[in-house]
């Protein structure tokens, strides 16, 4: 749920501000009983300006919350919105934005590398460059013949850049030097 920040610096939900400025109208009702003696503890009523200064109070915190409502309801619609005209209506598209999630999914891409890698290859997939089913074999073989491995991107790469030399099909570069520099990070970051 999104949050307006207030004035005092504390972010506050909008049904947060609807039940603090209920709670604060119930103080000044109780306030307004005790002016006019009609609680037991009249004797301590507080003086006539406190409850104006009590009321006003709970109106700005009641108008802060509809304002804040009002606010989130406009944000959530825009969003909606965005998000509608974000999408695609080609149903190949979906399919193939679908597939590509998929495929990051199962093959546990990680480094921003490996979705690029992965991202360019379904890119030739739709632009009919490699045949779809070369990637599906590929990441098949790969989930039977190493189906407990933690990075099964590794052996995807491998056997994609395999088929595609022998079909002589040009498959996407991927530059293996970025294990080894994040090796040399962790290594070097243990050191010191």
């Amino acid at each position: 749920m999104t949050s307006i920040n207030a004035a005092s610096g504390l972010d506050f939900t909008g049904l947060q501000l609807t039940r603090l400025a209920a709670k604060k109208l119930a103080t000044i009702k109780l306030t307004a009983k005790k002016a006019r003696g009609t609680t037991a503890d009249a004797a301590i009523s507080p003086a006539p300006h406190s409850f104006w200064r009590s009321a006003r109070a709970a109106v700005v915190a009641l108008l802060v919350s509809l304002a804040a409502s009002t606010a989130m309801a406009q944000t959530q619609t825009q969003t909606q919105t965005q998000a509608q005209e974000a999408k695609s209506d080609d149903p190949v598209e979906l399919r193939f934005e679908d597939y590509e999630a998929k495929i990051q999914a199962l093959l546990k891409t990680r480094l921003p590398e490996e979705k690029a890698f992965v991202s360019a290859v379904m890119a030739k997939v739709r632009a009919g460059e490699i045949p779809e089913k070369m990637v599906e074999t590929s990441f098949k073989w790969v989930l039977n013949k190493h189906p407990e491995t933690n990075n099964p991107f590794l052996y995807f790469e491998r056997v994609l850049r395999i088929q595609g030399n022998k079909a002589e099909i040009e498959i996407p570069p991927f530059d293996y030097d970025v294990y080894r520099q994040r090796l040399g990070r962790r290594s070097s970051n243990r050191n010191s």
